[in-house]
């Protein structure tokens, strides 16, 4: 999680590195809720791995918890890959991030 608090906050880190460190953090926090032995594969779709709604509430509310993101369960459920997924996460942090820029300035 820290390097991708770390790459957040560099302004020279790419959009990809970005997504990169974003996917390997929800796949850890997934492989540790849905008992996974392997890393999920980004482009697979979630439901191939076991994810119900029950571990989309538990993964929003950690969401929310530990990185300030708001995603609604559907959105979750509904994600058609790990991939987009984190797409849609790595937005929500890096708008955070800029709010946050902005309220300093």
């Amino acid at each position: 999680m820290q390097t991708l608090l770390v790459l957040l906050q560099t302004t020279t880190a790419d959009r990809s590195e970005q997504l990169a460190a974003t996917i390997e953090v929800v796949n850890r926090h997934f492989m540790h809720s849905l008992g996974l032995a392997e890393p999920m594969e980004a482009a697979k779709p979630l439901s191939v791995y076991g994810l119900d709604s029950l571990a989309a509430v538990d993964f929003r509310n950690w969401l929310r918890q530990e990185l300030k993101v708001v995603v609604s369960t559907l959105e979750v459920v509904g994600a058609k890959t790990l991939s987009a997924l984190c797409e849609r996460i790595l937005s929500r942090l890096l708008e955070n991030a800029d709010a946050t820029v902005g309220e300093r300035g």
